[in-house]
């Protein structure tokens, strides 16, 4: 069975999304604060004509290089980004599966990084536990030695 370049796209576009929930879950504010991680640049695609980079620049989660232009991995140029990877790919199936395999791989990379920011959030709650009791403790014993 061969694939059509309808469906190789259509491949390549839920992996995009894919990707796009990945990163918006990453990009979650956690309460308390905890910092984004440094980006780490996948290459999904380096091949002598074109690369395929994501993020690009560094830090702009939702930026995907593809050769010389940019575009915003949102659900609207999905369609269009698919189309413009399968092209540099030249709808070679090898080269369709490796940057499918690459996006798998930062996928699975914004999920161990947003499961390490929720621990460090939970960390920093129980660190903060204990300080709040402690004040509790000495609001308490200042009530009694203040007594009317």
């Amino acid at each position: 069975m061969v694939l059509t370049k309808e469906e190789m796209q259509k491949l390549v576009r839920k992996k995009i999304e894919e990707l796009h929930r990945a990163v918006d879950e990453l990009r979650q504010h956690t309460i308390p604060y905890t910092p984004l991680p440094n980006s780490k640049t996948f290459k999904l695609l380096d091949d002598k004509e074109t690369e395929i980079l994501w993020p690009a620049p560094p830090n702009c989660w939702h930026n995907l290089k593809v050769g010389t232009r940019f575009f915003d991995i949102g659900y609207d140029d999905n369609h269009y980004i698919a189309d413009e990877i399968c092209d540099a790919c030249k709808y070679q199936p090898a080269k369709i599966l490796q940057v499918i395999r690459r996006i798998d791989a930062a996928i699975e990379w914004c999920k161990r990084r947003t499961e390490g920011r929720k621990r460090a959030a939970e960390e920093i709650l129980k660190q903060q536990k204990k300080a709040v009791d402690a004040l509790t403790a000495l609001a308490v014993a200042y009530k009694l030695t203040r007594s009317p």
